[in-house]
């Protein structure tokens, strides 16, 4: 139970996160193309990419409304969400919360659509990793310590403001790792049992990748069990998870073909099984973390925990416990994410961040406790944390990775203003990555490798842009001067 007391502190600490997501979500300059792509699944009817002409001249942004939209008479249509992600690569429960608050805002779009879904899940995600930190702890001192230092970190608002599924995949993360600590001492009841499967299902409606830590998480759990003689939960652990299982496979049976037929399955299958470069994928991970958390805080945990864990281990007083079993969790998750995924990006291990503080917090408590007082010791991390992680914030003039800021970016978007751009493309969908830019100009037209002669014709003064894969095929058409970031480029060409 959380006192009235508590409440209150809690209350405080997600009004002022939710102003905080205002104050980044506004400072938000552009997006990353899933973001865009997010609307366009959840809404778009008539396939999974943007519709228009080659070669037409487009005036307003229609090309591109009638992707991101719901149309009057398409609103709450989640049979249209479900078949969108039946031809893409990921579940589709994220999309149908996008598609819901889409749909009450028909013939408009609006980024806070998406990031309302994040900010819901926010809410979840304060309080169910209070409710954690203090069935570990045991300490409310402690617990609000670490969803204060977790909540104020860039990696943070980064979960939050970027629009796609990783804020809700925390969040059921978080709900599992709470119900298997809630449990880990006690008789596994009907309402674990209904709740595991639940989490379960829509975790994995959520993304695939939450089958990895679910399986890890798991796995713990079960050496909990099985080393405290708990057969009898254990067989009834696998039964429920196997029904679950089955119930998921009756709500999306498209998972078979996304991992074994889709790209993106096909990619973390070839990944997986080849030889090399987890070490160094493991190395830029791990600096990218530091650098969304708060970097003198995390090498200094990091080193502690190895050190003690080396200690211990050397002294025979290493103890399976369920913050063990939570970092051990962690840690695979990471493993396994970085070796199989498409990109080595920060997004796949935002959902295991928030073990990172838990771990950290209470184990420099735990130490600092020996000679400090625990009030004392919590506020001493607490401050400097604090510290660090404004500190963070201060070297990036209060910008965080995934609103897309740079002052690159700005000034090819003012360059932009009243021209007429060429969008140099071969795949419908490339079209996502210029939502952003091409709000600035008078005009524009897509061409492709079929209608490329058009750049000749082109009287005047007007720009030129395309994606870094598509340099060599527009060499013989624009000279060497460009103006670039995250591999768009754009020829200002007189």
């Amino acid at each position: 139970m959380i006192a009235r007391k508590e409440k209150i502190i809690l209350g405080v600490v997600i009004v002022f996160l939710l102003l905080c997501s205002v104050f980044f979500g506004a400072r938000k300059t552009d997006y990353m193309v899933d973001e865009v792509w997010t609307f366009g699944l959840a809404n778009h009817v008539g396939g999974i990419m943007p519709s228009y002409e080659y070669g037409k001249k487009y005036y307003g942004m229609e090309v591109y409304d009638d992707f991101l939209q719901v149309k009057s008479g398409g609103r709450f249509n989640y049979v249209n969400v479900w078949a969108n992600q039946s031809d893409d690569v990921h579940p589709p429960l994220y999309y149908v919360f996008v598609h819901t608050i889409s749909s009450l805002f028909p013939d408009t779009f609006n980024m806070w659509y998406g990031i309302t879904v994040n900010l819901i899940a926010m809410i979840i995600i304060i309080i169910m990793l209070y409710k954690l930190a203090k069935e570990i702890t045991s300490d409310v001192a402690q617990s609000i310590g670490i969803i204060l230092l977790y909540s104020t970190s860039v990696a943070f608002f980064d979960t939050i403001i970027f629009i796609r599924m990783y804020a809700m995949f925390t969040m059921f993360s978080i709900l599992l790792a709470y119900l298997l600590k809630h449990y880990w001492g006690k008789v596994l009841d009907r309402r674990f049992y209904v709740s595991f499967s639940a989490i379960i299902i829509l975790g994995m409606l959520t993304h695939y990748y939450f089958l990895i830590y679910t399986f890890f998480a798991c796995a713990m759990f079960a050496l909990h069990l099985i080393f405290e003689k708990r057969f009898k939960e254990f067989k009834k652990c696998i039964i429920v998870a196997a029904i679950g299982g089955i119930i998921y496979m009756l709500c999306w049976y498209h998972i078979a073909g996304h991992l074994f037929r889709g790209y993106r399955g096909k990619e973390a299958i070839q990944a997986a099984f080849s030889v090399g470069g987890l070490f160094s994928k493991v190395l830029v991970m791990l600096e990218t973390i530091c650098s969304e958390t708060s970097m003198a805080f995390t090498w200094g945990v990091m080193a502690f925990v190895i050190v003690l864990a080396i200690i211990r281990i050397v002294k025979k007083q290493f103890r399976f416990n369920y913050k063990v079993a939570l970092i051990i969790t962690a840690c695979l998750y990471l493993l396994v994410v970085v070796k199989i995924a498409p990109y080595n990006d920060f997004r796949y291990v935002m959902p295991v961040i928030f073990i990172y503080y838990i771990v950290g917090f209470t184990f420099l408590a735990n130490l600092l406790g020996k000679y400090i007082k625990k009030i004392n010791v919590s506020c001493l991390i607490i401050v400097f944390v604090l510290a660090t992680n404004l500190a963070n914030f201060i070297t990036r003039d209060f910008y965080v990775p995934k609103d897309y800021y740079s002052s690159e970016r700005v000034e090819v978007f003012d360059r932009l203003k009243d021209k007429t751009c060429v969008v140099y493309i071969n795949d419908n969908w490339e079209a996502i990555y210029f939502y952003v830019p091409l709000q600035n100009v008078e005009s524009y037209m897509f061409v492709n490798n079929e209608n490329i002669d058009i750049l000749k014709e082109i009287p005047g003064e007007y720009v030129l842009a395309t994606t870094g894969g598509h340099l060599d095929e527009i060499a013989d058409y624009v000279g060497d001067s460009y103006s670039t970031y995250s591999n768009l480029y754009y020829y200002f060409m007189e």
